[in-house]
């Protein structure tokens, strides 16, 4: 009889113990190992469609057809709201296997909506999400109630993506542009 793969299983719990165990020590010693910075650079390949680039990965962002794109992979909002439910679901595993929880399943559900008018310039209204939901459903195998409210306290404690988007972050930008014909810059 086959067994559907777990979320966590034992072997992965004691494959990321040892490395979580490990981290935690040196950024308790060495605090100034602790800062990363990541990356994401993205082009645009014609029209809404744009290739964007992480490390050795790469991947298609778009508009849906309706919003004028070509429907060749999710658009940016949606990948905001993938960012949240993925860097849940990366925490909760995480502590989970510091704590010796066992998951037979993790499934993270965001949403959010927003008024269109404010992207396309139509009315005073906000450009981007007026509020974002997410539920989880999870399933533990080994683990109390308390253990599951506690791994519930860490993961809105401490995932990133969820850090990020509740409290004020400074962004910064530049913009460099050349308004030179295509023949007098290629001259």
């Amino acid at each position: 009889m086959s067994h559907a793969p777990q979320a966590l299983d034992r072997a992965t719990i004691e494959k990321l113990q040892p490395v979580i165990t490990s981290l935690v020590q040196q950024y308790q010693t060495q605090p100034d190992t602790a800062v990363a910075e990541f990356r994401v650079v993205s082009r645009v390949v014609s029209g809404f469609e744009n290739q964007a680039s992480a490390r050795d990965f790469h991947f298609t962002v778009d508009e849906p057809e309706a919003l004028g794109g070509t429907n060749k992979g999710p658009n940016p909002v949606e990948i905001l709201l993938g960012s949240l439910g993925t860097c849940q679901q990366i925490v909760i595993s995480a502590y989970a296997a510091a704590l010796g929880i066992e998951l037979d399943s993790l499934r993270i559900d965001v949403r959010g909506s927003l008024d269109l008018r404010g992207l396309f310039n139509v009315a005073e209204v906000p450009s981007g999400f007026e509020a974002i939901t997410f539920d989880v459903q999870l399933a533990a195998r080994n683990a109390t109630d308390a253990q599951l409210e506690q791994l519930k306290t860490l993961a809105l404690e401490h995932c990133p993506v969820l850090d990020t988007l509740q409290r004020s972050v400074a962004v910064r930008s530049s913009y460099t542009w050349s308004s030179a014909p295509a023949q007098a810059r290629s001259a």
